[in-house]
């Protein structure tokens, strides 16, 4: 009984050593692939659609520039304060020329009191003139100035409304955005006003690259160019100025001289 399961035995394992020999030498004339080759050959299971992502946009995707208000306002770049300053030096000509006048009758009336005996009629009359004059001189004086200030408010405002209206106008289609930028003459003398002006300052650094006022010039020249060719009558003198809903400037004549829309009814 022993003997035979013995030969059992082998007999097992000779069947298994037979098969081992026999795969192997099926494998090497490539009959029955091996389970590298087996996996090799598999389809290979389908991948994720790749995401294709496009590169960041620069400065988040905002178009950025920046604009020298005060060389904008410099009459050598721009035609349109060139002639505001004139004419504010002609309305300062006029101020003073009439204070001048005031001064003059005031000096001619103290030589004429000087040159009269003490005691004399006349002396006591040109006296009071000579007062009424230094108080005509006085309320003139300070008419003028407020009036000087309305006018350089005034004139300055309009300039200020045509620069944005003309970067308005600039940056369509091209711009997202678009910062005054320049530096500020600090004066160390007057702490209010360093606070002031270090408080207006918007930008602190801006690449040369985002400056676009040299552009921003030449359209404001080429804008007034055309305004001067196509500028409305003068109003009338007397009449009430209003203020322009859409510019906020000041006129008195039908229409707006900047928008050329119809003023308000007064």
């Amino acid at each position: 009984m022993l003997k035979r399961s013995l030969f059992v035995l082998l007999l097992l394992a000779a069947g298994a050593a037979l098969g081992v020999l026999l795969t192997g030498w099926l494998e090497s004339r490539s009959i029955v692939p091996s389970v590298e080759a087996a996996n090799a050959t598999q389809a290979p299971l389908a991948a994720e659609p790749r995401q294709e992502t496009a590169p960041p946009a620069t400065n988040g995707g905002l178009r950025l520039g920046v604009v020298n208000l005060k060389r904008c306002f410099d009459e050598n770049n721009y035609e349109f304060a060139k002639d505001v300053t004139n004419e504010l030096k002609k309305l300062e000509v006029e101020i003073d020329q009439g204070l001048a006048t005031l001064e003059k009758e005031m000096r001619d009336l103290k030589d004429q009191i000087d040159g009269l005996p003490k005691g004399h009629p006349l002396q006591q009359e040109k006296f009071r003139k000579m007062k009424l004059l230094e108080t005509q001189y006085r309320v003139d004086k300070e008419m003028g100035r407020a009036r000087f200030i309305n006018e350089y408010s005034r004139l300055k405002l309009e300039v200020y409304n045509e620069i944005r209206r003309v970067v308005d106008v600039f940056a369509q289609g091209k711009f997202d955005l678009i910062l005054r930028v320049e530096e500020p003459q600090l004066d160390e003398d007057s702490p209010v006003s360093v606070s002031q002006q270090i408080n207006q300052r918007v930008v602190l650094f801006s690449s040369d690259a985002l400056d676009v006022t040299k552009d921003v010039m030449k359209l404001l020249n080429s804008e007034y160019a055309k305004r001067k060719t196509s500028k409305p009558a003068n109003p009338d003198p007397n009449a009430t100025p209003g203020m322009c809903p859409k510019c906020k400037i000041l006129w008195n004549g039908e229409n707006c001289p900047q928008c050329n829309e119809p003023m308000p009814k007064k």
